[in-house]
């Protein structure tokens, strides 16, 4: 699936994708559903250094000599002018010698969105296999003595399994039948 982020935001999803497994698909399109209602989709989709210069780009709206110009340009046109006036508050906090701290956003909406992906499929072994998967790293075969092993690797997996436990996981999922 794509992400198109303008006026509004969709997702375009590949001919292919209905003929792949089921329970993968809802894991990745509940994946995607909790990003685009947690606005957690450029987090993810940027790597960190690109979303600093957006965020400069944003900074720079009202706080002079912050960010590229080009971009606080483009932000600017993107973000139109009632957008740009309801952000005043959040650009001087972000422009301040101690900006907050945004290192664990990308990571907390990674994690959010593993959670929509579990909650949309309601299967934890489909959803093992997708973090594998994203995370780059073989899912081990079922019954395999390293099969744990493998999937410590993977840090996501984690929060992900802690959450399938928890009385949360379960009252979304009774929510939905």
């Amino acid at each position: 699936a794509t992400f198109v982020l303008d006026d509004r935001p969709q997702v375009i999803v590949a001919a292919g994708f209905g003929g792949a497994d089921r329970v993968l698909s809802r894991f990745y399109l509940g994946r995607v559903l909790a990003l685009l209602a947690g606005g957690g989709a450029l987090a993810v989709l940027l790597p960190p250094g690109e979303i600093k210069r957006l965020l400069d780009g944003v900074a720079g709206q009202h706080i002079e000599g912050v960010g590229d110009p080009g971009m606080v340009q483009r932000v600017g046109k993107a973000l139109g002018w009632s957008v740009r006036r309801g952000l005043t508050a959040q650009c001087r906090d972000y422009a301040t010698p101690a900006p907050p701290d945004l290192s664990g956003w990308q990571a907390a909406a990674t994690l959010t969105a593993n959670r929509g992906g579990l909650i949309a499929c309601g299967d934890f072994g489909a959803a093992r296999a997708a973090v594998h998967g994203m995370a780059g790293i073989p899912v081990p075969r079922g019954g395999s003595p390293a099969a744990w092993d493998a999937s410590r690797m993977v840090p996501a997996l984690s929060d992900l399994l802690q959450y399938a436990v928890s009385p949360e996981y379960s009252a979304a999922r009774a929510h939905l039948l």
